[in-house]
């Protein structure tokens, strides 16, 4: 079998380099957030990039993820964007923060003290429905993430 290299073109490495923010979004973790950072380059962009860098889990958990709970999450990710770099880059030019609320029955082990290993920070927020603890008010996601960008972390 060969293998194939897909490399970032340059318009999508200055997308990258410009944001204000870096946000690994809730998705499914292989299929929506891994895939799109496997992309050679990538991970160079994103270490440029002069923003803050941060991950939003998946509250109620992935099926992609059956297992591994936050701190091999995390790991995992810091992992593929490494892999994505031309040059070896260190975790904080890759990733910041995990954004969680303790309010959500994330998946066991949660690993929290793993993340923070990695120097990637732990930031508690309030981000759910009072009615509904499985979803996030996309509105407090926001003010968390607003409040992150241009260097708010």
């Amino acid at each position: 079998m060969r293998e194939v290299t897909v490399e970032a073109q340059g318009r999508v490495r200055e997308l990258i380099g410009s944001a204000d923010l870096i946000c690994y979004p809730m998705g499914s973790f292989y299929s929506s957030v891994v895939a799109n950072v496997l992309v050679k380059g990538v991970g160079d962009a994103v270490a440029q990039a002069k923003c803050g860098k941060i991950f939003v889990p998946n509250p109620a958990g992935d099926p992609e993820q059956l297992g591994m709970g936050l701190g091999k999450s995390v790991a995992a990710l810091v992992e593929y964007l490494r892999r994505s770099c031309v040059t070896p880059r260190p975790v904080a030019a890759l990733l910041n923060a995990v954004v969680v609320d303790r309010r959500y029955p994330y998946p066991e082990p949660l690993g929290l003290d793993e993340v923070e290993a990695l120097g990637v920070k732990v930031i508690e927020a309030d981000l759910g429905h009072a009615q509904n603890l499985a979803s996030f008010d996309g509105r407090a996601l926001a003010r968390v993430l607003v409040s992150m960008g241009n260097g708010g972390l």
